[in-house]
C-alpha cells in the first residue's frame, strides 16, 4: 500500500516568517527631535535611515510612501535603497513615512514637526579637578523652550567612565529667561559628548571633548588649601654630599609637599636635572610623605636642580658648584731633629672650599685646628691632617715626623761672651724631669743640675772649665718608657 504527499515550496511570506527574519526598519526608533534640521523659513528637514529587509541581501529596492507632508514635491511612492532617506516638512506637519520590501515587508515611521524659533545653546565650562585624576564638568544651556516656559532639557552623555554619569535624555528643568547648569564627572582620558534637545523638534545642540589631567585642565588644584607646594629639603635651602676620596660626592635631597603628598604617593616628582650644561629628567616616587633623589657628581661638577608635580603648579630649585676636599699634610722639619726641638706642620697645600682642619695627636701642637701650626714631638710620630667643608665632604692624609735623640753623641758650645753660641742649650730637657752631668777625662765631674734649664756657661765653681772635650750623662724621665732614659755623649768647649 502507498501514498504520496507532494507541494511546492516557495521561500515568501505565505510560507516563511520571513518579516520576522528579516525586517524593515526606521532608525531613530522611536523617532526624536534629532530627526529635524531645521531652516529659518519654518520648514525641516528629515532624516531617517532605512535597512534591513531584502534590500539588505539582494540589492533590491524598497518602495517608501510619503505622506502628511505640506511641502511641495515630498508625498507619494520613490525607490529607495538601505540607507539615508530625506523627506521636508513644514510647521504643524503630521508626517508619515512607509518603507516596503519586495517580501511586503514594511516598517513605519511617522511625527508632529512643530518649528521652534528659539535657539537652543550649549557651552563647556572649564574641569573643575580633583587628585583622583577625574574632574567636574558643567554645561551651560540657554535658549530653546526651556528657557521660556521652564520645560526640561533632555542631555544625553556618552563617553564617561565614571559610574552613573552617562545616560539618554537626563531631564533638566530649564529656568525661563536664564542659563540652566548641568554637571557631571569625566575621568582622566574620557572622550565626552554631549547631546542636548529640548521638547520642540528645532532644540539641540551638542559639545564633544576630551579630559586630560593637565596643568592646562586642572590649575584650580594648584588653589587648593589642602595643596602644599613642592619642597626640597624642607624649603631650607640647604643640602650637603656624602664624599669619597676620589672626588666624587653624592647629593642627597628630600623632596616633599606637592601632588604625591597630597594623592598619599600615588603620583611621582618630576626631577629636571642640568650637570655642566647637560639636562636630564627623572620620576622620583613618593611614599606620602617625602621621596629622595640621590644625584652622583664629580668634583667640579655645575648642578642644578629643578623639582615639581605633574601638574607644575610650582617648581623647587637648588644650584652649586661641587667642588670635593683634598687633604695634603707636609711638615718642616730641622735637619737631623733631635727631641725638643720644634717642627712645622703644613695642611696649606690642601685643596677645596675647607672649613675645618684638626690635626692629630694633639700633644705639644701649638693649634691643632689651623692649616699650618708647630708641634714640638716627644717622639717620632705619624701626624693626620683631617679636612671638611659645610657640606659634609672630608679627606684626611698623613705625614711622619722622625725625631732622634735628646741630645746629640757629639755636642758643643763657646762660652766666649760674644752672645752666641754661649751656653749649653739642650731643648728637650724643659719637656721632662732630669738630671745632668758632666765629668773630664779623667772621670772628675765638672758640673751637674736637677732639671736642666740650658744656662750652663762651661763654669766650675765659678772658674772657666779649660776648653776640652767632655763627657756627659743625663737621665731623662719620659713619660712614655717605665724607666728613665739614659743619654749619654760628648761635649766640647772652644773660647
Amino acid at each position: 500500500c502507498t501514498d504520496t504527499l507532494q507541494d511546492l515550496y516557495l521561500f515568501d511570506t505565505a510560507h516563511c516568517p520571513i518579516c520576522t527574519m528579516m525586517p524593515v526598519e526606521f532608525f531613530p526608533d522611536p523617532i526624536d527631535s534629532t530627526v529635524y534640521t531645521c531652516s529659518p523659513n519654518g520648514d525641516a528637514t528629515v532624516t531617517l535611515f532605512v535597512t534591513g529587509g531584502a534590500p539588505s541581501f539582494n540589492a533590491s529596492l524598497y518602495t517608501v510612501n510619503t505622506s502628511g507632508s505640506s511641502s511641495p514635491g515630498q508625498n507619494g511612492n520613490t525607490q529607495e535603497d538601505v540607507g539615508l532617506f530625506n523627506i521636508t516638512v513644514a510647521d504643524g506637519d503630521n508626517w508619515q513615512v512607509i518603507a516596503t520590501d519586495t517580501n511586503s515587508c514594511a516598517d513605519t515611521a511617522s511625527g508632529t514637526f512643530l518649528y521652534n524659533p528659539y535657539n537652543l545653546d550649549v557651552l563647556a565650562e572649564p574641569y573643575v579637578c580633583y587628585v583622583d585624576k577625574s574632574a567636574d564638568l558643567t554645561i551651560r544651556m540657554s535658549g530653546g523652550l526651556p528657557s521660556t516656559d521652564g520645560s526640561n532639557y533632555l542631555v544625553t552623555i556618552i563617553g564617561s567612565t565614571t559610574p552613573g554619569a552617562s545616560g539618554y535624555q537626563i531631564p533638566v528643568a530649564g529656568t525661563i529667561g536664564d542659563t540652566t547648569d548641568y554637571t557631571f564627572n569625566v575621568q582622566d582620558g574620557d572622550s565626552w559628548l554631549v547631546v542636548v534637545t529640548d521638547n520642540s523638534n528645532c532644540g539641540v545642540d551638542s559639545i564633544s571633548g576630551t579630559f586630560n589631567w593637565n596643568p592646562s585642565n586642572c590649575g584650580n588644584i594648584c588653589n587648593d588649601t589642602a595643596y602644599v607646594g613642592v619642597a626640597i629639603n624642607g624649603g631650607s635651602g640647604l643640602y650637603s654630599y656624602i664624599c669619597d676620596t676620589l672626588g666624587n660626592g653624592l647629593l642627597s635631597l628630600q623632596l616633599s609637599g606637592g601632588l604625591p603628598e597630597l594623592t598619599g604617593g600615588n603620583d611621582d616628582y618630576i626631577a629636571y636635572v642640568t650637570i655642566n650644561g647637560v639636562q636630564s629628567s627623572y620620576l622620583v616616587n613618593s611614599n606620602g610623605t617625602s621621596g629622595t633623589f640621590d644625584l652622583n657628581l664629580t668634583s667640579g661638577d655645575v648642578w642644578t636642580v629643578d623639582v615639581s608635580d605633574a601638574l607644575q603648579c610650582d617648581t623647587a630649585s637648588l644650584a652649586a658648584t661641587f667642588i670635593s676636599v683634598n687633604a695634603v699634610a707636609n711638615a718642616v722639619t730641622p735637619p737631623n731633629m733631635l727631641l725638643g726641638q720644634t717642627a712645622t706642620l703644613d695642611g696649606s697645600s690642601s685643596t677645596g672650599n675647607i672649613s675645618s682642619y684638626s690635626w692629630t695627636p694633639v700633644i705639644n701642637v701649638t693649634d691643632p685646628s689651623v692649616s699650618v701650626t708647630a708641634v714640638q714631638p716627644m717622639m717620632s710620630t705619624y701626624y693626620t691632617l683631617a679636612v671638611s667643608d659645610s657640606l659634609g665632604c672630608q679627606d684626611a692624609d698623613s705625614v711622619y715626623v722622625e725625631v732622634g735623640r735628646c741630645v746629640p753623641f757629639h755636642a758643643g758650645f763657646t762660652p766666649n761672651g760674644d752672645g752666641v753660641n754661649d751656653l749649653w742649650e739642650i731643648p728637650c730637657l724643659n719637656l721632662f724631669t732630669n738630671r745632668v752631668q758632666v765629668f773630664n777625662r779623667w772621670g772628675q765631674q765638672v758640673f751637674e743640675a736637677e732639671n736642666y734649664d740650658s744656662t750652663w756657661d762651661g763654669t766650675n765653681l765659678g772658674q772657666d772649665v779649660p776648653d776640652a772635650t767632655y763627657y756627659y750623662v743625663i737621665s731623662v724621665d719620659n713619660p712614655f718608657f717605665n724607666n728613665p732614659v739614659i743619654y749619654k755623649g760628648t761635649v766640647t768647649i772652644i773660647r
